[in-house]
Protein backbone atom coordinates (compact mmCIF):
# COMPACT_ATOMS: atom_id res chain seq x y z
CA UNK A 1 0.00 0.00 0.00
CA UNK A 2 2.82 2.38 0.89
CA UNK A 3 4.57 1.57 -2.39
CA UNK A 4 1.30 2.16 -4.29
CA UNK A 5 0.84 5.59 -2.67
CA UNK A 6 4.40 6.56 -3.59
CA UNK A 7 3.75 5.61 -7.22
CA UNK A 8 0.51 7.61 -7.27
CA UNK A 9 2.26 10.60 -5.71
CA UNK A 10 5.04 10.40 -8.31
CA UNK A 11 2.55 10.19 -11.18
CA UNK A 12 0.57 13.15 -9.87
CA UNK A 13 3.78 15.13 -9.58
CA UNK A 14 4.68 14.24 -13.16
CA UNK A 15 1.22 15.24 -14.36
CA UNK A 16 1.69 18.59 -12.67
CA UNK A 17 5.01 19.09 -14.44
CA UNK A 18 3.53 18.12 -17.82
CA UNK A 19 0.55 20.41 -17.23
CA UNK A 20 2.83 23.30 -16.38
CA UNK A 21 4.97 22.94 -19.48
CA UNK A 22 1.93 22.26 -21.67
CA UNK A 23 0.68 25.75 -20.83
CA UNK A 24 4.11 27.12 -21.75
CA UNK A 25 4.06 25.71 -25.31
CA UNK A 26 1.48 26.98 -27.78
CA UNK A 27 1.34 25.31 -31.18
CA UNK A 28 0.03 27.62 -33.90
CA UNK A 29 -1.76 25.95 -36.78
CA UNK A 30 -0.37 26.92 -40.19
CA UNK A 31 -1.63 26.19 -43.70
CA UNK A 32 -0.55 22.70 -44.75
CA UNK A 33 2.96 22.54 -46.19
CA UNK A 34 3.92 26.10 -45.19
CA UNK A 35 6.45 27.32 -42.63
CA UNK A 36 7.30 30.76 -41.25
CA UNK A 37 10.40 32.11 -43.00
CA UNK A 38 10.36 35.77 -41.91
CA UNK A 39 8.63 38.30 -39.65
CA UNK A 40 8.38 42.03 -38.98
CA UNK A 41 6.33 44.25 -36.69
CA UNK A 42 4.30 47.11 -38.22
CA UNK A 43 3.80 50.58 -36.77
CA UNK A 44 0.81 49.51 -34.69
CA UNK A 45 2.72 46.64 -33.06
CA UNK A 46 1.10 43.94 -35.17
CA UNK A 47 3.39 40.98 -35.92
CA UNK A 48 3.34 40.02 -39.60
CA UNK A 49 4.79 36.71 -40.76
CA UNK A 50 5.72 35.47 -44.21
CA UNK A 51 4.85 31.87 -45.02
CA UNK A 52 6.17 29.61 -47.71
CA UNK A 53 7.20 26.15 -48.78
CA UNK A 54 10.49 27.48 -50.12
CA UNK A 55 9.33 26.91 -53.68
CA UNK A 56 6.02 27.91 -55.22
CA UNK A 57 3.47 28.42 -52.45
CA UNK A 58 3.17 31.13 -49.82
CA UNK A 59 0.94 33.40 -47.79
CA UNK A 60 1.06 36.43 -45.51
CA UNK A 61 -0.51 36.52 -42.06
CA UNK A 62 -0.44 38.42 -38.82
CA UNK A 63 -0.09 36.82 -35.43
CA UNK A 64 -2.41 38.05 -32.68
CA UNK A 65 -1.46 38.27 -29.02
CA UNK A 66 -3.49 35.11 -28.37
CA UNK A 67 -1.33 33.38 -31.03
CA UNK A 68 -4.06 32.99 -33.61
CA UNK A 69 -3.46 33.80 -37.28
CA UNK A 70 -5.27 35.96 -39.75
CA UNK A 71 -4.12 34.73 -43.13
CA UNK A 72 -4.10 36.49 -46.51
CA UNK A 73 -3.80 34.21 -49.52
CA UNK A 74 -1.48 35.33 -52.31
CA UNK A 75 -3.17 33.16 -54.94
CA UNK A 76 -6.43 35.09 -54.54
CA UNK A 77 -4.48 38.22 -55.53
CA UNK A 78 -3.03 36.46 -58.56
CA UNK A 79 0.43 35.87 -57.10
CA UNK A 80 2.45 32.66 -56.88
CA UNK A 81 5.65 32.00 -54.99
CA UNK A 82 7.07 31.68 -51.48
CA UNK A 83 7.67 34.52 -48.99
CA UNK A 84 11.18 34.57 -47.50
CA UNK A 85 12.17 38.07 -46.29
CA UNK A 86 10.52 41.07 -44.58
CA UNK A 87 11.27 44.60 -43.36
CA UNK A 88 9.36 47.48 -41.77
CA UNK A 89 8.94 50.78 -43.62
CA UNK A 90 9.33 53.95 -41.59
CA UNK A 91 5.70 54.76 -42.32
CA UNK A 92 4.72 51.65 -40.36
CA UNK A 93 3.88 49.17 -43.12
CA UNK A 94 5.70 45.88 -43.58
CA UNK A 95 7.16 44.80 -46.91
CA UNK A 96 7.57 41.11 -47.75
CA UNK A 97 9.18 39.40 -50.71
CA UNK A 98 10.66 36.19 -52.04
CA UNK A 99 10.21 34.62 -55.47
CA UNK A 100 6.76 36.19 -55.92
CA UNK A 101 5.39 36.57 -59.46
CA UNK A 102 2.08 38.08 -60.60
CA UNK A 103 -0.26 36.59 -63.21
CA UNK A 104 1.16 39.15 -65.66
CA UNK A 105 4.63 37.62 -65.28
CA UNK A 106 6.12 40.47 -63.23
CA UNK A 107 8.03 39.90 -60.01
CA UNK A 108 6.39 41.69 -57.09
CA UNK A 109 6.52 42.42 -53.40
CA UNK A 110 3.78 42.57 -50.76
CA UNK A 111 2.99 45.62 -48.63
CA UNK A 112 0.79 45.30 -45.55
CA UNK A 113 -2.15 47.59 -44.86
CA UNK A 114 -3.90 47.94 -41.48
CA UNK A 115 -5.98 44.81 -42.05
CA UNK A 116 -5.09 43.61 -45.56
CA UNK A 117 -2.24 43.47 -48.06
CA UNK A 118 -1.47 44.94 -51.47
CA UNK A 119 0.74 43.78 -54.32
CA UNK A 120 3.47 46.09 -55.65
CA UNK A 121 4.91 45.08 -59.06
CA UNK A 122 8.65 45.44 -59.70
CA UNK A 123 10.05 47.06 -62.85
CA UNK A 124 11.82 43.93 -64.13
CA UNK A 125 9.84 41.39 -66.13
CA UNK A 126 11.45 38.15 -65.00
CA UNK A 127 9.58 35.21 -63.57
CA UNK A 128 12.85 33.86 -62.11
CA UNK A 129 13.82 36.92 -60.04
CA UNK A 130 14.30 36.24 -56.33
CA UNK A 131 14.40 38.97 -53.67
CA UNK A 132 17.03 37.79 -51.20
CA UNK A 133 16.61 40.57 -48.64
CA UNK A 134 14.96 43.96 -48.01
CA UNK A 135 16.48 47.05 -46.39
CA UNK A 136 14.69 50.33 -45.63
CA UNK A 137 17.34 53.07 -45.52
CA UNK A 138 17.84 56.84 -45.72
CA UNK A 139 14.52 58.65 -46.27
CA UNK A 140 12.43 55.47 -46.33
CA UNK A 141 14.16 54.28 -49.52
CA UNK A 142 13.54 50.61 -50.23
CA UNK A 143 16.59 48.56 -51.24
CA UNK A 144 15.87 45.13 -52.70
CA UNK A 145 18.77 42.70 -53.01
CA UNK A 146 17.85 40.35 -55.84
CA UNK A 147 19.23 37.54 -57.95
CA UNK A 148 19.36 39.92 -60.93
CA UNK A 149 20.70 43.14 -59.42
CA UNK A 150 19.89 45.84 -56.90
CA UNK A 151 16.53 47.65 -57.03
CA UNK A 152 16.16 50.94 -55.13
CA UNK A 153 12.88 52.81 -54.73
CA UNK A 154 12.88 56.42 -53.51
CA UNK A 155 10.22 59.13 -53.39
CA UNK A 156 12.40 61.41 -55.53
CA UNK A 157 13.48 59.00 -58.27
CA UNK A 158 11.11 56.04 -58.20
CA UNK A 159 12.66 52.68 -59.04
CA UNK A 160 16.34 52.58 -60.02
CA UNK A 161 18.38 49.56 -61.08
CA UNK A 162 22.04 48.77 -60.29
CA UNK A 163 23.97 45.90 -61.83
CA UNK A 164 27.47 45.22 -63.08
CA UNK A 165 27.11 48.09 -65.54
CA UNK A 166 26.63 50.47 -62.62
CA UNK A 167 29.68 49.23 -60.75
CA UNK A 168 28.52 46.19 -58.79
CA UNK A 169 30.99 43.27 -58.86
CA UNK A 170 28.10 40.86 -59.55
CA UNK A 171 24.43 41.17 -60.41
CA UNK A 172 23.57 38.56 -57.78
CA UNK A 173 23.00 40.70 -54.67
CA UNK A 174 22.47 39.04 -51.29
CA UNK A 175 22.14 41.86 -48.75
CA UNK A 176 22.39 45.61 -48.10
CA UNK A 177 23.35 47.20 -44.76
CA UNK A 178 23.93 50.86 -43.79
CA UNK A 179 26.81 51.31 -41.34
CA UNK A 180 27.11 53.84 -38.49
CA UNK A 181 28.81 56.37 -40.80
CA UNK A 182 25.97 56.23 -43.30
CA UNK A 183 27.77 54.19 -45.95
CA UNK A 184 25.54 51.64 -47.66
CA UNK A 185 27.30 48.31 -48.15
CA UNK A 186 26.16 45.86 -50.83
CA UNK A 187 27.01 42.15 -50.59
CA UNK A 188 27.31 40.20 -53.84
CA UNK A 189 28.59 36.79 -54.83
CA UNK A 190 31.72 38.46 -56.26
CA UNK A 191 32.51 40.80 -53.35
CA UNK A 192 31.27 43.75 -51.33
CA UNK A 193 31.16 47.45 -52.30
CA UNK A 194 29.79 50.62 -50.71
CA UNK A 195 27.44 53.32 -51.98
CA UNK A 196 28.01 56.98 -51.14
CA UNK A 197 25.73 59.48 -52.93
CA UNK A 198 25.12 56.84 -55.63
CA UNK A 199 28.89 56.48 -56.14
CA UNK A 200 30.29 52.95 -55.87
CA UNK A 201 33.29 52.70 -53.51
CA UNK A 202 35.63 49.71 -53.52
CA UNK A 203 36.58 48.32 -50.09
CA UNK A 204 40.07 48.83 -48.66
CA UNK A 205 41.88 46.07 -46.78
CA UNK A 206 41.20 42.35 -46.82
CA UNK A 207 37.60 41.19 -47.26
CA UNK A 208 36.08 37.85 -48.32
CA UNK A 209 35.40 37.71 -52.04
CA UNK A 210 31.93 36.14 -51.93
CA UNK A 211 29.53 37.72 -49.40
CA UNK A 212 25.97 36.74 -48.58
CA UNK A 213 25.83 37.93 -44.94
CA UNK A 214 26.34 41.50 -43.69
CA UNK A 215 25.78 42.30 -40.01
CA UNK A 216 26.45 45.36 -37.84
CA UNK A 217 27.07 44.45 -34.20
CA UNK A 218 26.09 46.42 -31.09
CA UNK A 219 29.44 48.23 -31.02
CA UNK A 220 29.17 49.38 -34.64
CA UNK A 221 31.54 47.03 -36.43
CA UNK A 222 30.31 45.68 -39.78
CA UNK A 223 30.89 41.96 -40.43
CA UNK A 224 30.84 40.11 -43.76
CA UNK A 225 30.77 36.36 -44.32
CA UNK A 226 29.71 33.65 -46.70
CA UNK A 227 27.61 30.54 -46.12
CA UNK A 228 29.02 28.55 -49.02
CA UNK A 229 32.54 29.92 -49.43
CA UNK A 230 35.20 29.06 -46.86
CA UNK A 231 37.01 32.38 -47.16
CA UNK A 232 36.76 33.41 -43.54
CA UNK A 233 34.95 36.23 -41.73
CA UNK A 234 35.73 39.90 -42.45
CA UNK A 235 35.16 42.98 -40.26
CA UNK A 236 35.10 46.70 -41.13
CA UNK A 237 36.25 49.06 -38.37
CA UNK A 238 35.14 52.26 -40.12
CA UNK A 239 38.33 52.63 -42.14
CA UNK A 240 39.42 49.28 -43.53
CA UNK A 241 38.53 45.58 -43.66
CA UNK A 242 40.40 42.66 -42.12
CA UNK A 243 39.63 38.94 -42.26
CA UNK A 244 39.65 36.22 -39.59
CA UNK A 245 39.98 32.51 -40.34
CA UNK A 246 40.26 29.18 -38.55
CA UNK A 247 43.92 30.00 -37.85
CA UNK A 248 42.65 32.89 -35.67
CA UNK A 249 40.37 30.58 -33.67
CA UNK A 250 37.18 30.39 -35.75
CA UNK A 251 35.57 26.96 -35.67
CA UNK A 252 35.02 27.22 -39.45
CA UNK A 253 35.84 29.57 -42.33
CA UNK A 254 32.19 29.69 -43.46
CA UNK A 255 29.43 31.82 -41.89
CA UNK A 256 25.75 30.96 -41.83
CA UNK A 257 24.54 33.57 -39.31
CA UNK A 258 25.81 36.35 -37.05
CA UNK A 259 24.37 37.62 -33.76
CA UNK A 260 25.53 40.22 -31.23
CA UNK A 261 24.12 39.50 -27.76
CA UNK A 262 23.36 41.92 -24.93
CA UNK A 263 26.88 41.38 -23.52
CA UNK A 264 28.27 42.61 -26.87
CA UNK A 265 29.63 39.15 -27.63
CA UNK A 266 29.54 38.21 -31.32
CA UNK A 267 28.26 34.74 -32.19
CA UNK A 268 29.23 33.26 -35.55
CA UNK A 269 27.63 30.03 -36.72
CA UNK A 270 28.76 27.81 -39.56
CA UNK A 271 26.86 25.46 -41.80
CA UNK A 272 29.12 24.76 -44.78
CA UNK A 273 27.62 21.27 -44.93
CA UNK A 274 24.92 19.50 -42.94
CA UNK A 275 27.46 17.30 -41.15
CA UNK A 276 30.10 19.94 -40.36
CA UNK A 277 29.89 23.37 -38.83
CA UNK A 278 29.84 24.69 -35.31
CA UNK A 279 29.79 27.94 -33.41
CA UNK A 280 32.36 30.62 -32.61
CA UNK A 281 32.07 33.46 -30.09
CA UNK A 282 34.19 36.62 -30.05
CA UNK A 283 34.33 38.27 -26.61
CA UNK A 284 36.27 41.29 -27.85
CA UNK A 285 39.67 39.68 -27.27
CA UNK A 286 39.65 36.13 -28.57
CA UNK A 287 37.57 33.54 -30.44
CA UNK A 288 36.03 30.67 -28.46
CA UNK A 289 34.81 27.55 -30.29
CA UNK A 290 31.73 25.44 -29.46
CA UNK A 291 31.27 22.13 -31.23
CA UNK A 292 28.98 19.14 -31.76
CA UNK A 293 28.32 17.00 -29.77
CA UNK A 294 30.13 18.52 -26.77
CA UNK A 295 28.07 21.73 -26.73
CA UNK A 296 25.60 21.64 -29.62
CA UNK A 297 22.64 19.43 -30.47
CA UNK A 298 23.52 19.78 -34.16
CA UNK A 299 26.79 20.48 -35.94
CA UNK A 300 25.06 22.86 -38.34
CA UNK A 301 23.66 26.13 -36.88
CA UNK A 302 21.92 28.87 -38.87
CA UNK A 303 19.51 30.61 -36.42
CA UNK A 304 20.47 32.48 -33.22
CA UNK A 305 18.10 34.36 -30.86
CA UNK A 306 18.55 35.72 -27.32
CA UNK A 307 15.41 35.66 -25.17
CA UNK A 308 14.34 38.22 -22.54
CA UNK A 309 16.11 36.30 -19.76
CA UNK A 310 19.44 36.28 -21.57
CA UNK A 311 19.30 32.65 -22.70
CA UNK A 312 20.69 32.23 -26.23
CA UNK A 313 18.94 29.76 -28.54
CA UNK A 314 20.66 28.04 -31.46
CA UNK A 315 18.88 25.96 -34.09
CA UNK A 316 19.88 23.98 -37.15
CA UNK A 317 18.38 23.45 -40.59
CA UNK A 318 16.13 20.83 -42.12
CA UNK A 319 18.63 18.01 -42.39
CA UNK A 320 18.36 15.47 -39.54
CA UNK A 321 21.03 12.97 -40.53
CA UNK A 322 23.34 14.24 -37.77
CA UNK A 323 22.02 15.41 -34.41
CA UNK A 324 18.63 16.85 -33.55
CA UNK A 325 16.84 19.50 -31.54
CA UNK A 326 17.87 22.96 -30.39
CA UNK A 327 20.79 24.11 -28.25
CA UNK A 328 20.39 26.71 -25.48
CA UNK A 329 23.12 28.49 -23.55
CA UNK A 330 21.56 29.23 -20.16
CA UNK A 331 23.59 30.66 -17.24
CA UNK A 332 26.78 29.25 -18.71
CA UNK A 333 25.41 25.74 -19.28
CA UNK A 334 24.42 24.07 -22.55
CA UNK A 335 21.02 22.39 -22.83
CA UNK A 336 19.73 20.33 -25.77
CA UNK A 337 15.95 20.40 -26.18
CA UNK A 338 13.21 19.88 -28.71
CA UNK A 339 14.04 16.47 -30.17
CA UNK A 340 11.19 14.54 -28.53
CA UNK A 341 7.50 13.83 -28.99
CA UNK A 342 6.45 16.48 -26.50
CA UNK A 343 8.21 19.37 -28.23
CA UNK A 344 9.42 18.08 -31.63
CA UNK A 345 11.09 21.29 -32.85
CA UNK A 346 14.00 19.68 -34.63
CA UNK A 347 14.16 20.89 -38.25
CA UNK A 348 14.04 24.66 -37.57
CA UNK A 349 14.03 27.35 -40.29
CA UNK A 350 13.27 30.55 -38.31
CA UNK A 351 12.99 31.90 -34.74
CA UNK A 352 11.84 35.25 -33.34
CA UNK A 353 10.50 36.87 -30.14
CA UNK A 354 6.86 37.88 -29.86
CA UNK A 355 4.62 38.76 -26.91
CA UNK A 356 7.12 37.54 -24.29
CA UNK A 357 7.51 34.21 -26.06
CA UNK A 358 10.02 32.66 -28.42
CA UNK A 359 8.36 31.56 -31.64
CA UNK A 360 10.02 28.66 -33.46
CA UNK A 361 9.13 27.68 -37.01
CA UNK A 362 10.08 24.08 -37.79
CA UNK A 363 9.10 21.41 -40.25
CA UNK A 364 7.38 19.67 -37.34
CA UNK A 365 5.23 22.72 -36.54
CA UNK A 366 5.14 26.33 -35.40
CA UNK A 367 5.49 26.84 -31.63
CA UNK A 368 5.46 29.94 -29.40
CA UNK A 369 6.93 29.05 -26.02
CA UNK A 370 7.53 30.55 -22.60
CA UNK A 371 11.27 30.06 -22.49
CA UNK A 372 11.80 29.91 -18.71
CA UNK A 373 9.14 27.23 -18.13
CA UNK A 374 10.30 25.14 -21.07
CA UNK A 375 13.97 25.31 -20.04
CA UNK A 376 13.09 24.32 -16.45
CA UNK A 377 11.17 21.33 -17.78
CA UNK A 378 14.10 20.09 -19.85
CA UNK A 379 16.56 20.75 -17.04
CA UNK A 380 14.45 18.50 -14.80
CA UNK A 381 14.53 15.83 -17.49
CA UNK A 382 18.30 15.99 -17.49
CA UNK A 383 18.82 17.26 -21.02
Amino acid sequence: MKHFLLVISFLLCQLGVYSQVANAIHKVDLPKGLMVFCNATDGSGKMWIGLGDGLSSGAVAYLSNDFTLKQFSLSILGVTGSVATAAKERGGSVIMAGNLVSDQGYPCIVRTLPDSIEIVPLPLKSSSLVVNSIAVLKDNDIWLSTSKGLLVNSAANGWQYYGTGEGLPSSYVNMVVQDFRGLIWVATTAGVVAFDSNRVIQPTGQVVTSVDILYQDRIGYLWAGSSFDAGGLSVFNGELWQTFSASDGLVSNSTSSLYSDTKQQLWVSSCLSQQTGGLSMFDGKEWIAFTFPKHLAKPCIDNIVEDKEGNIWFSGPLDISTGGGLSVLSSGSWIDIGDDTYFPANQVVHMFLFSNRLCISAKEGFYCIKTTEVLNYYKRKGY
